[in-house]
């Protein structure tokens, strides 16, 4: 039997404090109506890129950055494994890969080839379609450059390993007595001794070629470092950066920004400049050897903060990555921004108009309205963990602690009193909150109008609220916890709203959502089950599970490997969709049953599930 769609609220993360909208009007009783079923979904069919196609505006929490010779081509290695090409002219994607999923390193050598690691710490050579070479015998390393003559360099835990075509072979044996190492842009190796047996032999080497040098007697603890083409250096620790000009065997150290008590967020160097970006996100440039300093003041804007620089072989350029804008390329010497940014609908959150007309979008600093593939409206809200539509121009959700509603038209929030740090509306008005307390039981209740009907959830150590749900027809919630870590939550309340029973789950819960009748759940490993009363697994999913939703009878999950898959309530499994590059942050189904929303870090796209001709 098909069932009626679903309001499904998924919550991002973050936390929040402050006030919420008028209240709902009571409930007025009317007979449901039984919504028509979906058609057959239809796989393979191209979807519509939100905002057009995927460009370095969806760059993503980039851990490092890398010009290609020729400055043509730029890489930009994620912090979650994905590494993309972009092309320099406009920004457009080339191609992407999945590489390793901690902080890793990227280099491109003269023929566009880049070099990284994957997820157990071997190097790759990736060409300029995406297609990936491993070396012929296994190598685990830290860190992977390219020397001057195109080698691959690894850093292990023993020294340095050259990888050049199909021979492996060490190439630096570390010191016993070495307490940090590191590598860096044209194979240079750095290492730090202490306590060997000739004094003159402790302090901070590099190694460059054939050629071995003494930058500095003390101890330095290797957290960034940085090579120019011509052997100058620059090294950063937690606070504090230094650069080196290197002439022969003979190296000169200077200070190149104190940010003691706080700490460097990136370095670089090339023959002409020395660039370092502090703690408060602005980039300091020194241009060698004159020492003349040039600051470029909030490179990503006053509300957001540089994650990685690169700069350009033409040493006229610095591209740096900003959290939530993308990609920025500024000129060294006036300070002047180069590029134009892009459209970023990378989403948290996802919510359908009642009409079906337009889509809600929550970002990490606003809710964006499209219709028919353009911004009709932006909204600021920044600390935003769930969102639906309460009429047809009016959104709602919570912000700064309470559950406000924001006019489509006029753009203006208006903030209520209800607390609540995760909530969720039904189409008839309820509300369900839920306030996350340290000191107690998480406090939820269930909004009718007036009527605040407190439900206490079961006794628990864990309190952080990961979300919840309350089905179309206001009859049924979902209310998930666990700890704050970045984990899967840890327990899943499916709630009668007449009765107030609690049915309880206690598993490892990736995603949840809501439907007519019961709720599905995707458990760590992929699994994903649909529960009416009674729990029936559906099958597993590709990747670990990070997006559900449900639309009549059809359950649509999304996983890390940015793929989707949909299987019915009953058990039949209707297909897999590659939607994405990266791992899948919300899924929405129109009303309609006929159009999904997806979204992930390289944006939100939109798909007509109807069969061709239909």
């Amino acid at each position: 039997m098909r069932c009626l769609l679903v309001l499904l609220l998924l919550a991002a993360c973050g936390r929040t404090e402050q006030d919420p909208p008028p209240r709902p009007p009571p409930r007025v009783s009317e007979p449901e109506v039984e919504a028509p079923p979906p058609p057959p979904i239809s796989l393979g069919r191209p979807a519509v890129a939100l905002g057009g196609a995927t460009t370095w505006a969806a760059a993503y929490n980039v851990s490092e950055l890398r010009f290609c010779p020729g400055d043509e081509e730029l890489l930009a290695l994620e912090s979650a494994g994905h590494l993309r090409r972009y092309n320099v002219a406009d920004g457009s994607q080339v191609s992407t890969v999945d590489v390793m999923e901690q902080h890793g390193s990227v280099d491109c050598r003269a023929d566009g080839t880049a070099l990284a690691l994957d997820a157990t710490g071997g190097p790759l050579l990736i060409d300029a379609s995406g297609k990936a070479t491993k070396p012929p015998t296994a190598t685990i390393g830290q860190r992977a450059m390219f020397d001057d003559d195109g080698n691959a360099l690894v850093l292990t835990e023993e020294g340095v390993t050259k990888w050049a075509g199909d021979q492996v072979t060490p190439l630096i044996t570390q010191n016993e007595k070495a307490l940090y190492t590191s590598l860096a842009e044209h194979g240079t190796y750095f290492e730090v001794i202490v306590g060997s047996a000739k004094k003159t032999d402790d302090g901070l080497w590099m190694t460059r070629g054939e050629k071995r040098i003494k930058l500095d007697k003390t101890s330095v603890d290797l957290e960034q470092t940085a090579a120019a083409p011509d052997g100058a250096v620059a090294i950063a620790d937690m606070m504090v950066a230094w650069g080196w000009t290197v002439k022969g065997k003979a190296a000169k150290r200077e200070l190149l920004l104190d940010q003691s008590g706080t700490h460097i967020k990136a370095i670089g160097a090339s023959d002409k400049w020395f660039v370092v970006i502090g703690a408060d996100g602005d980039i300091w440039t020194e241009k060698r050897p004159g020492k003349k300093w040039l600051p470029i003041q909030h490179p990503c804007g006053e509300n957001d903060v540089p994650t990685a620089l690169a700069l350009a072989h033409d040493d006229k350029r610095v591209a740096v990555s900003c959290t939530t804008i993308g990609i920025r390329i500024f000129d060294l010497e006036t300070g002047d921004q180069l590029t134009k940014d892009g459209v970023n609908t990378a989403a948290s959150l996802l919510a359908w108009s009642p009409t079906g007309d337009r889509l809600a979008i929550r970002d990490a600093t606003s809710i964006r309205v499209w219709k028919d593939n353009a911004q009709i409206t932006k909204l600021d809200a920044t600390e935003s963990r769930s969102l639906w539509w309460v009429d047809a121009n009016q959104l709602g959700g919570t912000e700064r602690g309470v559950v406000s509603t924001w006019s489509v038209d006029d753009n203006q929030s208006h903030p209520g009193t209800l607390e609540a740090e995760v909530a969720a509306q039904s189409p008839h008005g309820e509300i369900l909150v839920a306030k996350r307390q340290t000191d107690g039981p998480n406090a939820v209740t269930l909004v009718r109008g007036d009527k605040h009907t407190p439900i206490t959830l079961p006794d628990s150590k864990w309190e952080w609220l990961d979300g919840v749900a309350i089905d179309t027809s206001g009859t049924h919630a979902l209310v998930w916890r666990g700890q704050y870590n970045g984990e899967p939550a840890l327990q899943l309340y499916w709630i009668d709203l007449a009765t107030l029973k609690i049915s309880a789950v206690e598993d490892k819960i990736t995603a949840a959502a809501l439907g007519a009748g019961g709720y599905a759940m995707a458990t760590v490993g992929g699994t994903v089950l649909w529960n009416a009363g009674k729990p029936v697994t559906l099958g597993k999913h590709t990747s670990e599970v990070t997006a559900l939703a449900i639309s009549h009878d059809v359950i649509a999950a999304g996983g890390k490997d940015g793929a989707i898959t949909f299987w019915t309530t009953s058990g039949t499994n209707l297909g897999r969709l590659p939607a994405h590059t990266s791992a899948l942050r919300a899924i929405a189904f129109a009303p309609d049953g006929k159009h999904l929303a997806t979204t992930a870090a390289d944006g939100t796209k939109l798909w007509n599930l109807t069969p061709k001709g239909s």
